[in-house]
């Protein structure tokens, strides 16, 4: 395991650019893509970049049990505002298609 070290969130996003290119240039083609205030610069960084995404799949495992993809709260609706508008995934995977409790097993 590559352990990068940064100085704040800011270099930390700007790193993690260049992994991302590094494993698209690598022929990676499915990304699982985390939520919250820590990837923010990371996905700032992303659409800014020339980085085309059209053809890899997002898998976000993050999401709230009983949240449409739509509502403010969600995850879903999170990546959207903060990624997905600007940088199409060919296909964007969310646990947010498990509406009731009865899918948890």
């Amino acid at each position: 395991m590559k352990i990068i070290k940064v100085k704040d969130q800011v270099e930390g996003g700007k790193e993690a650019l260049k992994v991302f290119k590094e494993a698209l240039d690598n022929g990676v083609k499915v990304f699982g893509l985390a939520t919250g205030s820590t990837p923010e610069t990371t996905y700032d960084e992303l659409v800014k970049s020339d980085i085309d995404f059209s053809n890899s799949i997002s898998v976000n495992l993050d999401e709230y049990v009983g949240l449409k993809p739509e509502d403010e709260q969600s995850y879903a609706y999170f990546m959207k505002e903060h990624l997905f508008n600007a940088k199409p995934f060919r296909s964007e995977e969310h646990t947010s298609e498990l509406q009731s409790p009865d899918h948890l097993v």
